[in-house]
């Protein structure tokens, strides 16, 4: 007898049984075994694309991981893992133990450095802002960096005119996504 089964919406039963939770299909065949202490459903939902379902969250002594595609993708061992989809592939913003951030692509590879923190990921420039030793820059979504921390604030950028507005010292000044600096005249 299982303590509680609900239907999500694509057909799956999220299950729990004795404080432990995982995922049936309606044939009765395990998804997600019934070993964590959460599950939560992935899914995107966009105007561009309809209901796209990509997994899910699995949680295990507090720390978070994957499941997807009948296997563990990425080990529950994150503080925070947040699912950063663009379009055509996954990836992941995880936080490590000790409080740093990282990306990982779908299977769980890191493909960034680490990193004090992270900001919001603006999709049309393709940039996501990271500090590392104090100072901000960029990376794109493949972890790549694109601008050097260097400055000591970063805005995200406009989704408009692609620009950030960046501050070094008592100096603020705009940067592109190239990384070329505009002054105010």
């Amino acid at each position: 007898m299982c303590d509680k089964v609900s239907l999500w919406a694509n057909g799956d039963f999220y299950v729990e049984l004795d404080h432990k939770a995982g995922v049936m299909d309606s044939s009765k065949n395990w998804i997600v075994p019934i070993e964590f202490d959460e599950v939560v459903q992935i899914r995107l939902n966009n105007e561009r694309y309809p209901v796209m379902f990509r997994g899910y969250k699995v949680m295990r002594n507090g720390r978070w991981g994957l499941y997807a595609e009948g296997r563990q993708k990425i080990p529950a061992k994150y503080r925070q893992l947040m699912i950063m989809e663009v379009w055509s592939f996954n990836w992941y913003k995880a936080q490590n133990e000790n409080g740093s951030w990282c990306l990982l692509d779908e299977n769980g590879k890191k493909i960034s450095d680490t990193y004090e923190e992270m900001g919001t990921y603006s999709a049309i420039v393709d940039r996501m802002a990271v500090k590392n030793k104090g100072k901000w820059g960029f990376v794109d979504s493949k972890g790549k960096v694109q601008i050097a921390c260097k400055y000591a604030e970063v805005q995200e950028f406009h989704y408009v005119n692609g620009l950030s507005l960046v501050k070094d010292g008592n100096r603020s000044f705009y940067v592109d996504c190239s990384g070329t600096e505009y002054y105010a005249n």
